[in-house]
């Protein structure tokens, strides 16, 4: 099962790091961990990909990206997200939330007309989107309902960026009176 357990990283090493999860002792491969690899104290989310019993120990190895992920499906639309630009395509952008991939459609950039994706938005930037959509493991994201008022990310990406939280706030406010009305 993929339930997410909190543990503390005790120790890394090249291969990835040694956390403590109720009082057993875990191993998160590098590359089954989020970018970059923890440091020594952090707490993370992780779930248990595989355990056996060897002699009188057990081993266990964790996956953080599952657990990020896990807690990605369990997303309510209207969440705000952060993440990293990782493509940049003509009809939008690919941002790297965590252990996956969301969309940033070129329509749901801003209110006014994005002609060139690359103008607004580039590989390596950092984004704040709101969650529009979700169908199993792909994610529609928007920065266009950040926006306090048309043509905002535009002219100063950072500003709406920073305004984020009282934006996707009202957001989520539209879509609960939305759901009611429909209920």
């Amino acid at each position: 099962e993929n339930t997410v357990l909190g543990g503390e990283v005790m120790q890394t090493n090249r291969g990835g790091a040694i956390i403590l999860v109720e009082n057993h002792r875990c191993f998160l491969p590098g590359s089954l961990s989020a970018r970059p690899l923890p440091a020594e104290g952090d707490r993370v989310p992780v779930v248990v990909v595989q355990a056996e019993k060897l002699d009188k120990n057990m081993r266990v190895v964790v996956s953080h990206r599952a657990a990020l992920a896990a807690q990605l499906t369990d997303m309510q639309l209207g969440a705000l997200l952060d993440g990293t630009v990782r493509a940049v395509k003509p009809y939008g952008v690919f941002v790297e939330i965590g252990p996956t991939m969301g969309l940033l459609h070129v329509s749901q950039i801003s209110h006014e007309h994005v002609a060139d994706v690359t103008a607004v938005l580039k590989e390596g930037d950092a984004v704040r989107a709101v969650l529009i959509s979700r169908d199993k493991s792909r994610f529609g994201l928007s920065t266009k309902v950040l926006e306090p008022e048309p043509g905002a990310m535009l002219r100063d990406p950072a500003a709406v960026f920073a305004g984020a939280h009282a934006m996707a706030q009202r957001y989520r406010e539209r879509l609960a009176t939305m759901r009611a009305e429909v209920e």
